[in-house]
């Protein structure tokens, strides 16, 4: 008997072979590195977002420290005004302390701010409005001469939205900072007093020119007199008359008697005459240098016995910001 032969086994066609699929071994290992993939990912996006916040906090603090500092150097008398714990920014306007910054505090010192600075300033890289707190008026001995001062705190409440510094002392002017808060301090002190020793090289400069100016008359009159008042000129009697007084002051001097003056301010005239500008006879602050020479304040003709016997005397007078009048005297050397 013969047996009976099977028939070849053809191929399946091409594609219709079953597939494998994945194991659930393998799809809890591709779900778990996509997770931690997408993880690692999430997590660089948002340090990359806090950095980038974090670094545009710091530029605007820089920013408004600047802006607050170049208004203070502008405006040192209307600060100073007010010896109480506030920034003022006009006759009107002030910044109290401890204030969480508007778009209205923020107004006046808009021309003092960096020169791309946002327009939102006073917020923070993460958009929160920062907050100020300020000293009372200080005082700080410079060069033997006590300048008015403040010390500012520009904090910003950082991530978490909380200002957790310690509260700030307006008199001690410390701020303990706190949480994750940043904060810059501006310490007007080093302004103020760089501001004070170009105003005192000025009154200096103006001292020396009337000095050497008045010494120059005296050298040149062939009728030398020490009991003339070189300091002033006689033709500037109150009332345009002509006493004893009055004409022991030199009567062709450039320098007006400044009793006479609405203001004792330099003229233009007298300036031309000492060979100085406008500007030297300016603070640094802006203010106006004033020269006397017949007041009560000097000795001069006019002052009553024993003052009325030489050397006599003037003084370059200015006002400093917070305080009264600084005073250089000119003692004269004829």
């Amino acid at each position: 008997m013969t047996p009976m032969r099977r028939p070849p086994i053809s191929p399946a066609p091409f594609g219709a072979r079953r597939q494998r699929g994945f194991t659930l071994i393998e799809v809890l290992v591709a779900t778990a590195t996509a997770a931690i993939l997408g993880a690692v990912l999430i997590a660089m996006i948002l340090g990359v977002a806090r950095t980038t916040q974090r670094a545009e906090t710091t530029r605007r603090l820089a920013i408004l420290r600047e802006g607050l500092a170049a208004f203070y150097r502008t405006n040192a008398f209307l600060v100073e005004a007010d010896e109480g714990p506030s920034f003022s920014t006009g006759p009107r306007s002030r910044i109290g302390n401890g204030t969480i910054l508007s778009d209205a505090d923020v107004q006046p010192l808009l021309g003092y701010l960096a020169r791309y600075a946002p327009s939102d300033a006073y917020r923070d890289g993460y958009g929160q409005p920062m907050k100020l707190f300020v000293s009372t008026r200080r005082f700080q001995l410079v060069d033997g001469i006590s300048l008015a001062y403040r010390r500012l705190a520009i904090v910003s409440a950082g991530p978490n939205g909380r200002f957790e510094s310690a509260d700030w002392d307006p008199v001690q002017a410390q701020l303990a900072r706190g949480g994750d808060d940043e904060v810059v301090i501006l310490d007007a002190l080093a302004d103020q007093a760089e501001l004070f020793r170009r105003t005192d090289q000025r009154m200096q400069r103006l001292a020396d020119a009337v000095r050497g100016y008045a010494q120059g008359r005296f050298l040149l009159d062939p009728n030398r007199d020490p009991l003339i008042d070189y300091f002033g000129r006689s033709a500037d009697a109150p009332g345009g008359s002509s006493t004893a007084a009055s004409d022991r002051f030199d009567p062709g001097s450039a320098l007006a008697r400044t009793s006479t003056k609405a203001d004792a301010s330099m003229t233009d005239a007298e300036l031309a005459a000492l060979q100085l500008t406008r500007d030297d006879a300016l603070g640094a602050w802006g203010q106006p240098l004033r020269y006397e020479n017949d007041t009560e304040t000097v000795r001069n003709p006019q002052r009553a016995a024993p003052d009325n016997f030489p050397p006599y005397t003037a003084r370059v007078v200015v006002a400093l910001p917070g305080r009264g009048d600084y005073q250089q005297l000119i003692i004269g050397a004829f």
